[in-house]
């Protein structure tokens, strides 16, 4: 029993690292995307519920958790990633990046420096934090994915919102969502694991 969870386990771990270390590359303005200066500015909504307005494609963004750092790579936006949480090392590129600390101590000095136009938070975001950015008038998008692939969904597709390519981030869902099912079908005959909580 233990040998299938396993391999379940695996399996799906197998399709977020496939659709994540994928190589496409993101669909260009004139193949469906809005032209820049048509699009911005727009508001939009994070996990928070906070109505934030993006005034400009964002250039430079700072990714604090390893979830945001593997959707921003995904949508191949990567070029745009100038800091990141000292836990992103995925995909092996990001490293190059310079990190800006953790999920509790975070170098707010070495964030200001970076100038970025956006920082990407997650679960561990606070509120003091949240003031503290916005006193240095940084737009901070806090994106959570719930630990379900809905979330993940919703992630990526505010991402595309914020960086005008909502074509591409369609795509990506749909890939995951193949890959997903590809997954569920191989194992949905199998006997599931008795458990004890």
């Amino acid at each position: 029993m233990k040998r299938l969870k396993g391999i379940i386990l695996l399996m799906t771990a197998m399709v977020f690292m496939m659709v994540f270390s994928a190589c496409t590359k993101g669909a260009s303005k004139d193949n469906g995307e809005n032209v820049a200066d048509d699009y911005y500015p727009i508001t939009i909504e994070d996990s928070l519920g906070e109505s934030l307005e993006i005034k400009g494609e964002p250039q430079r963004v700072i990714a604090l958790a390893p979830n945001i750092t593997e959707m921003l790579y995904a949508l191949d936006l990567g070029d745009k990633v100038v800091g990141r949480n000292s836990y992103s090392d995925y995909p092996e590129e990001v490293l190059e990046v310079e990190s800006v600390g953790d999920f509790v101590d975070l170098d707010i000095e070495k964030i200001a420096e970076l100038q970025p136009d956006v920082v990407i938070a997650s679960t561990f975001f606070d509120e003091d934090l949240q003031k503290k950015f916005q006193n240095l008038g940084i737009t901070v998008i806090t994106l959570y994915d719930g630990d379900s692939f809905e979330g993940v969904y919703e992630g990526i597709e505010t991402l595309g919102k914020v960086f005008n390519i909502e074509e591409t981030a369609k795509e990506k869902i749909n890939n995951i969502k193949s890959k997903v099912e590809e997954v569920q079908n191989l194992v949905k005959e199998t006997e599931k694991p008795t458990v004890y909580y």
